[in-house]
């Protein structure tokens, strides 16, 4: 269980070049593998069936019907209970591994958050060895039973944000590609003035593990109709709670 290094674009398409960079065997990292990645400009969308779950952004499926796909609504099963206990438990231990030394010289004294990872490592040396094999045990149900979701679909939409599914899709490996749909008003603004900056409204798409290449197709189809992605924050308006003014330039000479 380890970070996983990621594309972070403008768009969809930039992700897919992006991702073709950087995939592939590293000859430091043992668990790295090189996997062939189909070329998501290839796929056609017309032929794929994708499930919206009941927080998928309607949006984004009815611009994909536009589009040709098959849209399903969706339920994402599984039996397993315990879906962010097993993630805590797995990102914990990895992790005070990798700190290990950090942590047994005592430089983690000198973190400056003490309340967050020197405690929160503190607590993984806790954690009986018998827990963890159980842990992945389940890990390895869940990733069975994820993968019978899509013997009959080729992706689904949903919310990105909800914390259940971020912990599944990390224990399970699905690709996903979180994409904007809208932006709304950032709410908890107490200026007086209009604040012009806006929060982002975001979807997920995922897709079984291996298969980027439907993932990146798909966002590529909705942007391809859609210009949320290329909208750009106004660089002279601050948010809610900054302290500061950005001058205006002065106005040119009169000649």
């Amino acid at each position: 269980m380890k970070d996983k290094l990621g594309p972070f674009c403008r768009s969809a398409s930039d992700c897919a070049i992006i991702l073709d960079t950087i995939r592939g065997k590293d000859p430091n990292d043992m668990s790295s593998r090189d996997i062939p990645f189909e070329d998501p400009f290839l796929v056609d969308i017309t032929k794929l069936r994708v499930g919206y779950l009941d927080d998928a952004d309607m949006e984004v499926v009815r611009v994909l019907v536009m589009k040709g796909v098959e849209m399903v609504r969706f339920e994402l099963n599984y039996t397993v209970k315990s879906v962010q206990g097993i993630l805590n438990f797995t990102m914990d231990v990895d992790t005070l591994a990798h700190f290990d030394q950090w942590q047994r010289s005592g430089e983690d004294d000198a973190y400056e958050a003490r309340d967050q990872w020197p405690t929160e490592l503190g607590r993984a040396r806790l954690i009986p060895a018998v827990d963890y094999v159980q842990a992945q045990r389940a890990r390895g149900r869940l990733i069975r039973e994820v993968e019978q979701n899509f013997r009959n679909l080729d992706a689904f939409i949903g919310n990105a944000t909800d914390w259940e599914k971020v912990c599944m899709g990390n224990l399970v490996g699905l690709p996903l590609i979180v994409i904007p749909t809208g932006f709304k008003p950032i709410s908890n603004s107490t200026s007086a003035r209009n604040i012009r900056r806006r929060t982002t409204i975001t979807t997920g798409i995922y897709a079984p593990p291996q298969k980027d290449h439907i993932a990146l197709a798909l966002a590529m189809a909705y942007q391809s109709v859609t210009n949320h992605h290329k909208q750009r924050p106004p660089i002279d308006d601050l948010g809610p709670h900054d302290l500061f003014h950005i001058p205006k330039p002065p106005p040119p000479p009169k000649e």
